[in-house]
């Protein structure tokens, strides 16, 4: 009997690129209002992203140009209170003006859970799940993602959107997002890169999963609350040119 039979119901909400972020440096930083570089180096469809707006740095291991933070590690965190947590990106397509990777890591309550690296293809990805992670305590968390490598490749990373959900006593609640105040140490422990052709997704909305045939439902615009209920089943097959790690899934 597969185990992937149950159905949850999980409040969900979103988290927009530009809610209750704090990006580290912050001029490292571009968005579709915002690049000091014109025109940007990525130029995804906001008609096809969260409320129409991202967030986008590019990790450069060295220097060509005064504002590039040579091999300085890239950061966006978030407190959210919830049990799961899902971080949704653009991956970024091939552009000879831009990095051809994607390598992040992911800093959950202090720790390391792994990273996701990604070679670009033809065209921009949307909707993508990069990380995801289930069964949290409830209560208050910091999530930190990472983009770069010390002494690796160049790394684009698009974030699109932050999405965590909050179960109670079998009530549904939820809390806002805060900003985080406190300071954040960047030094993610490695581990080593998963390749697989599959993986499962489990509640949504608080986690972070990956694959391109996750089949995900999406929060109404604005960051608005909304319950849905989400069938467990098994990804399909990821790429693979796609490198993912699933924290909740881990022996």
């Amino acid at each position: 009997m597969s185990i992937f039979t149950k159905t949850r119901r999980e409040l969900m909400r979103c988290n927009s690129d530009h809610e209750a972020v704090t990006y580290d440096p912050p001029s490292a930083w571009n968005s579709q209002d915002f690049c000091p570089h014109s025109p940007c180096f990525a130029t995804p469809d906001v008609t096809r992203i969260q409320d129409g707006t991202w967030h986008e740095s590019t990790f450069h291991a060295k220097s060509s140009h005064a504002n590039d933070f040579a091999n300085q590690l890239l950061s966006a965190t978030t407190i959210f209170h919830g049990n799961a947590v899902y971080v949704y990106a653009v991956l970024p397509l091939v552009n000879g003006t831009l990095p051809s990777t994607s390598a992040v890591s992911f800093i959950l309550d202090g720790e390391s859970t792994g990273p996701f690296s990604y070679n670009s293809g033809p065209d921009y990805t949307y909707d993508f799940l990069v990380f995801v992670k289930t069964g949290l305590s409830p209560g208050s968390h910091n999530i930190t993602i990472v983009n770069g490598e010390l002494d690796g490749k160049d790394s684009l990373f698009i974030l699109d959107r932050i999405v965590y959900s909050t179960t109670s006593d079998g009530s549904i609640t939820t809390t806002e997002p805060e900003v985080s105040s406190q300071p954040i140490t960047l030094l993610p422990e490695p581990h080593p890169t998963q390749s697989t052709n599959h993986s499962s997704l489990s509640s949504f909305s608080s986690q972070t999963s990956v694959g391109p045939e996750a089949t995900v439902p999406t929060p109404s615009p604005g960051g608005s609350t909304t319950s849905f209920s989400i069938p467990e089943t098994p990804l399909g097959p990821v790429p693979s040119h796609v490198r993912l790690w699933a924290p909740s899934l881990a022996p």
